[in-house]
């Protein structure tokens, strides 16, 4: 039955579903009522999460109300055929991260409180939206866990998290430069570093356009969380690492399940390893969690949901993604022209 149920809404949606890609909405359905923390759970993307859920609501496996989504006694037992269990295993502590802000210094968590209070909304036009506090904290206590901050020289591509202001307010980096094509951002940033006395290198520019020759193997450490289109990932990643040292220099991506397959997944891998030629050294699940953000009415997403429910706090989140370069490691550096926040699979657009 899974199997022409899956056909059936690859057919629909034209994303490639998998019986297991019904199993995990179901196992994820058991624990949430909220088709958008659903989508959290199952690590599928949302726009195929939809039609699942349309779909078994028209065999009659699920109901679908105003309020909630929920299980009959059906779906239940195609779990239990299948060995889905009930449970969480994840740690309490660090809820998964393998780091706890908590020991990071006082005034580097209090001073980037104070200062993501101020900055501007997310606008959907650059497909912005901001993680919560302890997420962008637990990045910098990661890259300083890896050694990827003190004395590091750190390009981020994209920085509507101020992850600039943290890493600068640790105090440790030797150089930190922003890449953002937001003014209200970078005029933000600039503020900001200079009422702390940071010393950020500030730059409002289009990531699609190369990077300049000064910038090329310059730097020890970069992140981005980009877009999720596959010429989006190859724009921002391989922009990071065209400006890396040969010299064993690392980044950080940020990946979803709700804007992206595995299938995806499998091809990004592919463009990691065997285009640019780098390492991936881990990969930590729902590392990031997100704010909500005030333009979701206004998304592709919003039209094709089968219940238009009220989104809670923290249903968006992404993996951590770490890689290495190696000598025979390269990035991408040409101009790209053509759209890069559109595809199937992407929620926004």
């Amino acid at each position: 039955m899974l199997d022409k149920l899956a056909e059936e809404i690859s057919q629909r949606t034209k994303i490639i579903c998998d019986p297991r890609s019904i199993l995990r909405v179901l196992d994820a359905a058991r624990k949430s009522d909220n088709i958008w923390m659903i989508a959290t759970l199952a690590h599928e993307p949302l726009v195929l999460v939809a039609e699942i859920i349309r779909v078994l609501a028209d065999r009659g496996i699920l109901s679908i109300s105003k309020d909630a989504i929920s299980l009959n006694s059906q779906a239940i037992r195609i779990l239990e055929d299948y060995g889905y269990v009930e449970g969480d295993h994840r740690c309490e502590c660090c809820g998964g991260r393998g780091v706890v802000i908590d020991r990071l210094p006082i005034d580097v968590i209090n001073g980037y409180m104070k200062a993501v209070l101020r900055r501007p909304k997310p606008v959907q036009e650059y497909d912005q939206g901001f993680v919560t506090y302890d997420s962008a904290l637990a990045r910098v206590a990661i890259m300083d866990q890896y050694g990827d901050i003190r004395g590091r020289r750190i390009l981020l591509i994209g920085d509507d998290d101020l992850l600039s202001i943290a890493i600068g307010l640790l105090g440790r980096a030797r150089k930190i430069t922003v890449i953002e094509i937001d003014r209200r951002l970078t005029d933000y940033i600039s503020k900001l570093s200079n009422e702390y006395g940071l010393e950020i290198e500030v730059l409002t520019r289009d990531i699609s356009e190369p990077l300049p020759d000064n910038m090329l193997n310059e730097y020890d450490t970069f992140h981005t969380d980009p877009p999720e289109p596959l010429e989006a990932i190859r724009l921002f990643v391989g922009r990071g690492i065209a400006a890396l040292t040969k010299s064993r220099g690392a980044g950080y991506v940020s990946l979803s399940l709700i804007d992206s397959s595995l299938y995806k997944w499998r091809d990004i891998q592919s463009i990691l390893v065997s285009e640019f030629k780098v390492v991936i050294t881990d990969v930590i699940r729902d590392f990031n969690v997100y704010q909500n953000w005030g333009y979701l009415e206004k998304m592709k997403i919003w039209r094709l949901l089968p219940v238009k429910q009220k989104t809670p706090e923290g249903w968006y989140r992404t993996s951590l993604i770490r890689i290495e370069t190696l000598r025979e490691s390269r990035g991408f550096n040409e101009a790209v022209r053509e759209d890069i926040y559109t595809d199937t699979e992407n929620i926004s657009r």
